[in-house]
């Protein structure tokens, strides 16, 4: 997901942007963006206080704490009060809940509030499609990590939203579809 972000980045030729990173768990995308783009603002954020901890230990042995704010809350609660952002980015909780315990066992060790995305799997995807037109910038980038067999159901979310355009569906190294973007109206 990260390099289908910093593909469009580059070919809009962005290099003083704003990004918000939700549900930022260790903080490696926004490490990333950080380190790739020196005058960019990163902002991440997640609702888990260990997670918010741990991010923040990764960023300051990357030194980049300069550089990435990371705040504490649910989904975009967080930015309401920070600039509107050029780039949202999120690997959401996508899981259905039937089928948690299916999971493998190194999987069930991450906390279940990373994983548990509701009954289809798709109540935080359609939460942050819905709220990211209020903090994105006009032509700003929505990109979401989905489930296996969600992609249908993230476009028609997107499509619903009637908020964004050019949208975008991109798959993993497997031929998995795995990630859906959205330009802002």
């Amino acid at each position: 997901m990260v390099y289908i972000v910093k593909n469009w980045i580059d070919r809009e030729k962005l290099t003083n942007f704003i990004l918000y990173d939700i549900g930022t768990g260790t903080g490696a995308i926004a490490i990333f963006f950080a380190a790739q783009y020196s005058q960019a603002k990163i902002y991440a954020s997640d609702i888990s206080r260990d997670a918010v901890v741990c991010a923040k230990r990764n960023i300051e042995r990357n030194k980049l704490s300069e550089r990435i704010v990371v705040l504490t809350g649910d989904l975009l609660y967080p930015f309401k009060d920070t600039e509107k952002a050029d780039v949202i980015i999120s690997n959401p909780p996508y899981i259905p809940t039937s089928e948690l315990n299916d999971l493998p066992e190194i999987v069930k060790k991450e906390p279940r509030e990373a994983l548990d995305g509701g009954e289809k799997g798709l109540n935080f995807i359609e939460r942050i499609i819905k709220e990211a037109r209020e903090f994105l910038k006009p032509n700003g980038l929505l990109a979401i990590e989905m489930g296996i067999n969600q992609s249908k159901a993230v476009r028609n979310i997107f499509e619903r939203s009637k908020a964004y355009k050019s949208l975008q569906t991109f798959s993993d190294l497997r031929g998995i579809k795995r990630v859906h973007t959205g330009v802002r109206l």
